[in-house]
């Protein structure tokens, strides 16, 4: 059997070569021989398939040796294998020929019909019927794969075209080879192989081709990557080079792996990710993950982001990873410059702001001068001609003051800096005196204002009562404004309500001018009306309506219109606002009338204080508030002072400062609580920064409470009352020399940039108080915008950003706005300059403007106090005469005399004669007439005064 296989098995081999599967089908036929097919598990490719077929044919043809009649095993063998083959080539799913080279016949299975959509008879069985039905243009790829296959007997597989019966091409996979030749010449005689229906493929195969060029197309890069150490890359899309510079053939044949290209500080960070995809289920492996840096072949780093999957096999083991890859590198790029315009034009509008409300206070100034003198002038003799041109001046005045008012909403709305302020109130209430203030207008325009009776009865509502009154006074006196003939009607409607809320929507409606839609399409862009016509005929700026709107979203509402041109428009806006209680609103009444009932901190007199705060102004105003009502005070000027107390003394409270030298208010308060009889020792911070994430910090650092600077009397009162223990008994407490009299009665000089109204708040209308306040104010800080400049020259911001915030909260308490802008201003540029790392913008500018205003205060009070206080230490004089009654009245009627004639010495006037009455009664009665002339309301003040000498003469 093994001789008689040689020649077999030689032209079987020769057979076997030509698809490039020997040892499989070797191994095939072996076992078909043996009958022990079902021990080689085969997987049967097309291939393999093609392959069985020559096999069966070379088989069928193999000349037998030894005695035919005799029964041979071999024989039998023969044909269970050739019907084991027939069956194989029919799973297959081949078409089978077989071609007659001499003859040229040409003869196939029903398969290979079954492909085209022929029947038998569709054929001449010819080879060159079988050409004809080839594509054109693959005839000339496959006459020369065959004809190279007969002269060299090297295997073929060839792809082609075919047409179908129907009219369609059919793409063919066609293999096979010469299986019989001539024994003398060598010629072929016989040629057998299949044909394989490969459409779908080649289908498949051009939506993936299709699929590839627009990856990379696209810019994607698709990669593949193994688990193993460093990350080998396995399959890389060709773009992968215009992304790092490597070709794929490149990362696949080298050992250089993905983890290789990526930045050393991002590869701890990427595997990290690896890893964390690695631990999740694997229907959450597609992730996003966040961009990271590589290192391209020419050195040069881009930034890219990937969507990665877990590659795994079939025991669930991760073999690798694929990913989809992008390059973000002008994207970061054109991001980084968006966000840099953004806040180039955020400082721009901020710069902007600021200018408009300097301006805006600059320009207020000289306007109050103004508008005061023409309403003297006014009540004057003049003639009509003159009163014509001072109506008019008080008009534009007027209008201008308005405007100046809108501008600083603006800047304020702007700038963030607009702070809505809730508290209790009547809504109804409110409606009603902003229609009363409006009524008088309509009236005189023929106008029928209208507003529906409620039926909700009292509203009390907790929201900022000014904003809402602003918002209001803006919607309907523009109504009133562009209406002539008609009605304005409001409505207030309830929408929603619940415990704690009541949402509601105002309508203003008119029948009015009315409005297209391209001038409702600008209703809400600043200095913008709806035509310039508008503008010509009614006046206005356009700001009302922006204002409102901001102010509106503020309140977490909105506005919205209905209008149509030439009949009326109705303007509508939602707002929520909190519920309050009537009672709420009483007491808020009577808290706006009386202030802090200072006899509630009657329990805790005799209380200790330690009060740690490092500014001696600051020291002294809250040592004057303290002792006022009779509280022990001790002080402390920084952390470590206060910890030296703290260890031997008890105390009933600590006012903590948080930013000083030495040991901040933060560290100090730590450290005390590592004190035994410290643990539970009320700590009160007194920061100017109140924002949610100071509060944490100070929470943190185990504080109990805190209060906002500039210190306020009753904030600071109530806070204490909320945690001291009240006194069983109260020790004697030295009581504090009370301001006296004359302190009281001596009005206040007007200073250069100090708001007195403002200050007095801070001293519990201490005049005394406030003062010492100013002198010492101004005594320990003429140089310290000198300080803060060296600070910032020296590069030492944090010593710079402690004393700015220290001069900030000193400018609020003192009641100096403008500084505490400027200083506000500084502070926010350095927080800028700090996150960018460089000098900020115009902050050299700032600085000059601020140390200006500083050296204008400090010269106005150095001056201005130190006469008064002269004349208030100068030797009353003791004759009867100068503190008489009848004295007292001539100085008033001098004043009257003045305050008719609009002599500009009235000021002093007042002065004067408040230094001289020693009746508490009586300077409260004449303080108001001295405020009018403070603001040149000469005809106020007189009408006043006059009034008071009547009622004193009876």
């Amino acid at each position: 059997m093994t001789a008689s296989a040689k020649p077999y098995d030689h032209r079987l081999e020769r057979a076997m070569a030509c698809t490039a599967m020997v040892i499989v089908v070797i191994d095939l036929m072996s076992s078909l021989l043996d009958g022990s097919l079902t021990a080689h598990p085969l997987r049967v490719t097309a291939g393999t398939a093609s392959l069985l077929a020559l096999s069966m044919i070379t088989w069928r043809r193999r000349p037998l040796q030894g005695v035919a009649s005799d029964p041979d095993p071999a024989t039998d063998a023969r044909g269970e294998v050739e019907q084991r083959m027939a069956l194989v080539i029919d799973g297959a799913e081949l078409g089978f020929w077989d071609w007659d080279y001499p003859t040229g016949k040409h003869h196939v299975n029903q398969r290979w019909l079954d492909m085209l959509g022929l029947q038998t008879e569709d054929l001449d069985h010819y080879v060159g019927d079988w050409d004809n039905r080839i594509h054109p243009d693959d005839r000339a790829i496959v006459r020369p794969v065959i004809n190279a296959h007969i002269v060299s007997g090297q295997p073929y597989v060839v792809e082609f075209r075919m047409r179908h019966k129907q009219g369609h091409w059919v793409w063919i996979q066609g293999s096979g080879g010469v299986v019989e030749h001539d024994k003398i010449t060598g010629a072929p005689l016989r040629l057998c192989g299949t044909h394989q229906n490969i459409t779908a493929r080649k289908a498949s195969e051009k939506n993936l081709q299709i699929t590839y060029q627009i990856i990379n197309q696209s810019g994607f890069v698709v990669l593949e990557w193994s688990a193993e150490t460093g990350l080998p890359v396995v399959f890389a899309t060709d773009n992968i080079e215009s992304l790092t510079g490597y070709t794929a053939r490149q990362l696949l044949e080298t050992p250089l792996g993905f983890l290789d290209l990526i930045h050393a500080d991002d590869s701890k960070t990427f595997e990290r990710e690896l890893r964390e995809m690695s631990g999740q289920a694997d229907d959450a492996q597609d992730i996003v993950h966040l961009p990271y840096r590589i290192v391209c072949a020419n050195g040069r780093i881009k930034w890219i982001q990937d969507r990665k999957v877990v590659i795994r096999n079939d025991l669930g083991q991760i073999t690798g990873y694929q990913g989809l890859i992008t390059d973000i590198t002008d994207r970061l790029q054109y991001e980084q410059r968006l966000l840099e315009a953004k806040q180039q034009a955020e400082r721009a509008t901020r710069v902007k702001s600021e200018f408009l409300a300097n301006m805006s206070h600059e320009i207020r100034t000289p306007m109050n001068a103004i508008v005061g003198l023409v309403e003297l002038c006014l009540n004057g003799s003049i003639d009509a001609r003159q009163r014509n041109y001072l109506e008019r001046v008080q008009t534009a005045s007027r209008a201008l003051m308005a405007l100046i008012d809108d501008i600083l909403d603006l800047s304020k709305l702007e700038a963030g800096k607009m702070q809505l302020e809730p508290t209790p109130f009547v809504l109804d209430e409110l409606l009603d005196q902003v229609l009363s203030t409006l009524e008088e207008l309509s009236k005189r325009k023929g106008l029928c204002l209208i507003r529906p009776v409620s039926d909700s009865g009292v509203r009390a509502v907790i929201g900022d009562p000014q904003r809402l009154r602003q918002v209001l006074t803006n919607l309907i006196g523009n109504a009133v404004k562009f209406t002539e003939r008609g009605e304005i009607r409001v409505e207030l409607a309830e929408l929603a309500r619940d415990e704690r809320q009541l949402r509601l929507q105002f309508s203003i409606s008119d029948t009015g001018i009315g409005m297209t839609d391209e001038q409702q399409s600008r209703l809400f862009q600043a200095f913008s009306q709806g035509d310039n016509s508008i503008t010509r005929n009614y006046g206005g700026t356009g700001l009302g309506l922006v204002i409102s709107k901001q102010l509106i979203e503020q309140m977490g509402g909105s506005i919205s219109v209905s209008s149509q041109h030439g009949i009326g428009s109705t303007f509508s806006f939602r707002v929520t606002l909190g519920v309050a209680d009537v009672d709420d609103i009483r007491l808020s009444r009577e808290r706006q009338h009386s202030g802090f009932d200072t006899r509630q901190l009657q329990h805790i007199r005799g209380a200790r204080i330690l009060l740690v705060e490092d500014n001696e102004v600051n020291r002294l105003v809250a040592t004057e508030l303290l002792e006022q009502v009779q509280l022990l005070v001790e002080t402390a000027e920084h952390g470590q002072a206060a910890l030296d107390k703290l260890q031997n003394n008890h105390y009933d409270c600590v006012l903590m400062d948080v930013q000083m030298p030495v040991l901040d208010g933060y560290q100090t308060t730590r450290r005390l609580r590592e004190l035994r009889h410290c643990r539970s020792l009320p700590v009160i911070a007194m920061t100017a920064n109140v924002f949610s994430d100071d509060r944490a910090r100070c929470t943190q650092a185990g504080m109990n409470d805190f209060i906002g600077k500039p210190i306020l009397p009753q904030t600071l009162y109530a806070t204490l009352l909320k945690w001291i223990s009240p006194k069983t008994s109260t020790p004697q407490v030295p009581q504090p020399p009370h301001p006296s009299l004359m302190a009281t009665a001596v009005s206040l000089p007007c200073l250069y940039g100090i708001d007195n109204a403002k200050g007095l708040q801070h001293t519990a209308g201490n005049t005394s108080i406030y003062n010492k306040v100013l002198l010492k104010f101004a005594e320990n800080h003429a140089s310290s915008m000198n300080e803060i400049e060296t600070a910032l020259a020296h590069g030492d911001l944090k010593n710079a950003k402690r004393l700015i915030h220290t001069l900030k909260g000193l400018a609020a308490s003192l009641g100096a706005p403008l500084l505490h802008g400027q200083l506000q201003r500084i502070d926010d540029r350095l927080a800028d300059a700090a996150d960018g790392g460089k000098r900020a913008d115009g902050l050299d500018v700032l600085l000059k403007n601020t140390a200006q205003e500083m050296e204008k205060i400090i010269a106005s009070i150095q001056t201005t106090l130190t006469i008064a206080d002269n004349r208030a230490d100068r030797p009353a004089i003791a004759s009867a005469e100068s503190l008489s009654p009848k004295r007292i009245e001539q100085q008033l009627q001098d004043l009257l005399v003045k305050l008719r004639s609009f002599d500009s010495d009235a000021d002093r006037a007042i002065e004067a004669i408040l230094a001289d009455i020693d009746d508490p009664d009586m300077v409260a009665r004449l303080q108001p007439v001295e405020k009018q002339i403070a603001h040149y309301q000469f005809i106020d003040a007189a009408n006043d005064l006059q009034r008071l000498l009547a009622q004193s003469n009876h």
